[in-house]
Parts: structure tokens; C-alpha cells; sequence
């Protein structure tokens, strides 16, 4: 039997050629003590041990030899220019104990962000630059210093019963964590991005990243508050759109860099162009025509809204994409 396990759940599966979120690890000096106790303690339980009593466990890197499976982020990574034989030897990796380690990783990581979300009022998140594991490692470290230092680990489980809080919970901002190797110049202080969101790097030390969620969190909120209030706007404005033009959909391809600002703006032309609004001024007949037909092309339609610099087309289901500056 070439597979070891009847199942590969909680696994997903991946086709990629970059191998994304899985490159090499430069083994940062903070991670030492880290991995020295993952080879002790691993070599101590056999967990990686293969069917031969060999070990598979690379120090470097923390995971498997094989860096196609990621047993941090659940992720079997294969790439579509490999042959179905190399596919097999690398699905055959996975064994039961595979499977076992990362439902622990998942326990763990879960048990850590309980307390470090509750204790600072955040949500945190991993970036897309941020290795699952260096996520992992990085967020059990924050909890080991919130248990050292004795930071309300008693409330950990507990709903309050101060409406001050409670209150406070509903402002809860999200934290969102980058490599370090991708970050460390560009986040000395940490950073709120466009989104109402604090950016931190797994290089920042305690202090600072609390330095840095108090400092940015009135910003990010602020931010947060006018983002949500400009999404309502455009909500508001694609229905009156659906509605006029009977289209099934008209939404944000996401993910996606394009702005509440600049959603609105495509609308507002667009409205202008069908003269959706009856406010498109006097047309001629032969411009009249035109736009009757269109809105009988677009009428059942799913429209998305993307990026700047692509034309219009059709997407994988069939949706018109058109880009927010759009022209003519």
C-alpha cells in the first residue's frame, strides 16, 4: 500500500509552483533554543520517527524533510510540473502520527491565541509574508511570557461581568503578524495599514508589540469605523445597481487591493454611463439604443469590480470583471 493513512483530513491540498508559505527558513536566533528543545523532545517521543527508526524531523525548518507538508498550517503543498509518481512519494509522507501532531499544533495555537486575545483585547492574525510555523513559534512565545509574568491567566476562559469590558470586546482590533525577514526594517514600531489593521513582526519584542497596540489602536479603530461606513455606502449603491440593470450580483472580487473609494467611484460612473439614476443628462437616440442593449446583455449577470490594469472579462464563473477605472 503506497499510502500510509485512509484519510489525509485536517489536510488540505495545494497545486502551486512557488510553494508558497513554504521556502526555506533562515532559522532566526531567537528560534535556537526553540528547535533545540523540538529535537529533544521529538527524538524522545518518536513522533517523526520513520517505519525504518530513522528521524524525518529537520531542525532547520521544523517540520518534515519534505517541506510540502506543512504540519503547522495543515497544508500539503504539490507542484504541478512534478509526475504523479513524485506526487505519490509525497502524499506516502503522511502518516497517522502526521496527522496527530497537527491536530496538537491546532489545540496548541488555539490555547495560546484564547489567552493572548483575551489578556490584550486583539485579534491576531498571520500576514501572508509570516510562515506558519514562525506564526506558531511566535505566538507560543507571547504566551509563555503572558504566563510568566502572571497577566490575568485566571480570566482565561471567563466572561466578564464589567460592562466596561464587555463593551471594550466589541472593539476589538485585529493584529496582523509578518515575517520577520519580510518586515523587520519596515516595522520597527508597527504600522496600521489602509484597512484599520495593526501590523506587527514576529521580530518585535513584547514590549513593543504592546507599545504598539496601544499607540496605533485609536487610529486603527478610526479607520476601522470608516471603512465600515463606506462599505455600507457601497453595499447600498451596488444593490440599487442590481436592481436597476437586473443583474444576479455585483460584488468585490477579493481578495483585492481595490478601496471603498475607488468601488464607489466605478459605480458612480457606471450609473452615470446607463443613466441609472435619470441623471445621465439628454442622450440621442443612436446612445439611448446602445445602453437598452447593454442592459439586456448584462441582465442575469454577476458583475465583479477588480484591480486597476485589467480589461474586462469573464471570470472562472462566468462573471463580468470589469476593473474600477474602467473606460469607455
Amino acid at each position: 500500500k503506497a499510502l500510509k493513512v485512509d484519510n489525509f483530513y485536517p489536510l488540505s491540498l495545494v497545486l502551486s509552483h512557488g510553494m508558497k508559505g513554504l521556502d526555506e527558513y533562515d532559522g532566526d536566533d531567537h528560534d535556537e533554543k526553540r528547535l533545540n528543545q523540538i529535537d529533544t523532545s521529538t527524538a524522545a517521543s518518536g513522533d517523526y520517527e520513520n517505519e525504518d527508526g530513522t528521524n524525518q524531523f529537520d531542525r532547520r525548518t521544523a517540520i518534515p524533510q519534505d517541506l510540502r507538508i506543512d504540519l503547522y498550517g495543515g497544508v500539503i503543498t504539490l507542484s504541478p510540473a512534478s509526475t504523479p509518481l513524485q506526487w505519490l512519494q509525497t502524499l506516502s509522507n503522511v502518516t497517522p502520527s502526521s496527522l496527530d501532531i497537527l491536530r496538537k499544533h491546532r489545540k496548541n495555537l488555539q490555547t495560546y491565541l484564547d489567552l493572548i486575545q483575551n489578556t490584550w483585547n486583539v485579534k491576531m492574525i498571520r500576514g501572508h509574508t509570516c510562515l506558519s510555523r514562525e506564526y506558531y513559534h511566535f505566538i507560543m512565545n507571547l504566551y509563555e511570557n503572558i504566563v510568566d509574568t502572571n497577566e490575568t491567566t485566571s480570566t482565561k476562559h471567563e466572561e466578564s461581568d464589567d460592562p466596561d469590558k464587555k463593551a471594550l470586546a466589541l472593539e476589538r482590533i485585529k493584529v496582523v503578524v509578518e515575517s520577520s525577514s519580510n518586515s523587520r526594517k519596515r516595522l520597527p514600531r508597527g504600522k496600521v495599514t489602509k484597512h484599520g489593521d495593526v501590523c506587527i513582526s514576529t521580530a518585535m519584542s513584547v514590549q513593543q508589540i504592546q507599545s504598539a497596540i496601544a499607540n496605533l489602536s485609536n487610529d486603527a479603530r478610526r479607520i476601522k469605523q470608516v471603512e465600515e461606513e463606506e462599505n455600507q455606502l457601497c453595499l447600498k449603491r451596488m444593490n440599487l445597481l442590481r436592481d436597476a440593470l437586473g443583474l444576479r450580483n455585483v460584488f468585490k472580487m477579493k481578495p483585492s487591493t481595490v478601496t471603498s473609494d475607488q468601488v464607489l467611484d466605478c459605480l458612480d460612473r457606471l450609473f452615470l454611463l446607463l443613466d441609472v439614476d435619470g441623471v445621465g443628462g439628454d442622450v440621442d437616440y443612436a446612445q439611448k439604443k446602445k445602453m437598452e442593449e447593454l442592459r439586456c446583455r448584462l441582465a442575469g449577470q454577476s458583475l465583479g469590480i477588480t484591480g486597476s490594469g485589467h480589461f474586462c472579462h469573464l471570470g472562472d464563473d462566468g462573471s463580468v470583471l470589469i476593473p474600477w477605472d474602467w473606460h469607455c
